[in-house]
């Protein structure tokens, strides 16, 4: 599954431009009084204004070469604070998914991910910046019946669940080059466990072999 665009709404448009733009270095593409485009690798970021305030952060990842970790949590980490969990880690080991991954919190308070995944070899060609970031590879999807929806996403565009056994808090659904991450509402979003994940209303962009491209807005989540 490739995810070709995700919108996100912010209370904090300027800001966000700032931090993912000014601060980070993400390649702007457009940019008004009501919405920021920014290009993530083969995928696009959208933050547009919103009249009311956000429910809650949002948890998004974007996929790096695999073999610039180190490389790239220098990077971040000269930039802005790298988040830890309760042990004071900052970088963490996902073996069941053979990936690295560091995170950060944006201006939304927003939790951001870079993850390195090895089953998928990106050799490096330059030295690492925001352009090296390959694509936009996760987006939370916050909802009171985990299952249900999981169910809903198998029989109607038939996304498999990424390697693990569907549960009620946590299911995955996608594959390596892009997860739609499916937690129960109220759920803490890992590393530091401070922020509740909560429906929030988005639009994601995605495609595969089998459905084609498809567009899911939420919440609640249609997929059209």
């Amino acid at each position: 599954m490739n995810i070709h665009e995700l919108r996100l709404k912010t209370n904090r448009l300027q800001e966000q431009r700032d931090f993912y733009h000014h601060l980070l270095g993400f390649p702007l593409l457009t940019a008004d009084a009501d919405q920021v485009a920014l290009q993530v690798g083969s995928s696009t970021l959208i933050f547009a204004a919103a009249a009311t305030p956000i429910p809650a952060p949002y948890h998004f990842a974007f996929d790096i070469p695999e073999g610039q970790f180190a490389e790239a949590k220098a990077w971040l980490a000269a930039r802005v604070p790298l988040l830890t969990d309760a042990s004071g880690a900052d970088e963490f080991d996902f073996s069941a998914w053979n990936a690295h991954a560091i995170y950060f919190a944006d201006r939304d308070g927003n939790i951001g991910e870079f993850i390195a995944r090895h089953d998928l070899p990106s050799p490096a060609t330059r030295a690492f910046g925001a352009t090296s970031l390959l694509s936009i590879s996760e987006i939370g999807l916050a909802v009171d019946n985990v299952l249900h929806l999981v169910e809903r996403l198998q029989t109607s565009i038939h996304l498999p669940v990424y390697r693990q056994h569907p549960t009620a808090t946590f299911t995955a659904m996608g594959d390596e080059h892009g997860l739609l991450i499916v937690v129960k509402d109220g759920r803490r979003w890992f590393p530091e466990e401070r922020v509740a994940a909560h429906a929030t209303p988005l639009t994601v962009v995605i495609s595969d072999a089998t459905a084609g491209q498809r567009t899911i807005h939420g919440p609640p989540y249609q997929i059209a």
